[in-house]
């Protein structure tokens, strides 16, 4: 009964987000559900198009749960043009989460954790066209009710 409510929760998000991108100027935002099993950079969630895995919309959100029971997630992203990119992962109410971005090589170069319920920024990171980026979420600690995050990824 518990997957089926965070099921429900995550579809009512995508529906409002699919018309927040709507209402927005037609901002182009690939959402991507996430599907467990992705606890780790070889099992990663791969971001993109079904045919190349490559993104080539310039925002991106994507949605999924982290708890004490499932501490993280990973996802593989790859856009189709350079730019700066900017990563957001919006605060949950009584969550803490961190947000840390790796190269292909699984190196991490960039991260942001801050305590609390703050939103978790990473800022004017220069992506490269073509290259393999992992983005991995963690759960740190919580009081709130287990709700999903949203990681909102601009390139410019």
């Amino acid at each position: 009964m518990k997957k089926f409510f965070v099921f429900l929760c995550v579809v009512c998000m995508m529906f409002s987000n699919m018309a927040f991108a709507v209402q927005s100027g037609g901002y182009a935002f690939f959402v991507e559900n996430e599907y467990e099993g992705n606890n780790s950079l070889n099992t990663a969630v791969k971001v993109g198009t079904a045919d190349n895995n490559i993104n080539t919309a310039r925002y991106t959100k994507i949605i999924g749960i982290v708890s004490q029971n499932d501490n993280e997630d990973w996802y593989k992203i790859k856009y189709e043009s350079m730019g700066k990119g900017r990563f957001i992962l919006y605060r949950m109410n009584g969550m803490d989460y961190d947000l840390y971005l790796y190269d292909k090589y699984g190196n991490k170069f960039s991260s942001s954790t801050n305590s609390g319920d703050r939103d978790e920024v990473i800022d004017n990171v220069y992506i490269k066209a073509n290259e393999v980026y992992y983005i991995r979420i963690k759960y740190i600690n919580g009081t709130g009710p287990i709700e999903p995050y949203r990681l909102a990824i601009s390139v410019d």
